[in-house]
């Protein structure tokens, strides 16, 4: 299971920060590996970044786990505003696929 710490279609003023926050599990086989992107650009989790640095618009952080058995993918949209109008949740979120 993979949980975003960032609901999918949040919205953030370009004025704010972003922390990059994943959570990767599997009960049987455990996680081998997490790939974390941001717009396609490898991050860490844990990462602040700075979303002034980042283009007005949409933008997706896309989470890939690898197990022994399979690999589970998650991503998020979220939109950078040029105004302080927000519509955040800050509970995590999850949104798993299998392949």
């Amino acid at each position: 299971m993979i949980s975003v710490g960032t609901a999918d279609g949040a919205a953030f003023s370009y004025t704010e920060t972003f922390t990059v926050d994943v959570e990767a599990s599997d009960d049987l086989s455990g996680v081998h590996a997490v790939d974390i992107t941001l717009d396609g650009e490898e991050v860490t989790d844990g990462t602040t970044v700075e979303l002034g640095g980042l283009a007005l618009g949409e933008h997706v952080l896309a989470v890939t786990a690898r197990t022994s058995r399979n690999r589970s993918t998650s991503q998020v949209t979220f939109t950078v505003r040029s105004t302080g109008a927000r519509s955040r949740t800050t509970s995590p979120t999850s949104s798993t696929s299998s392949s």
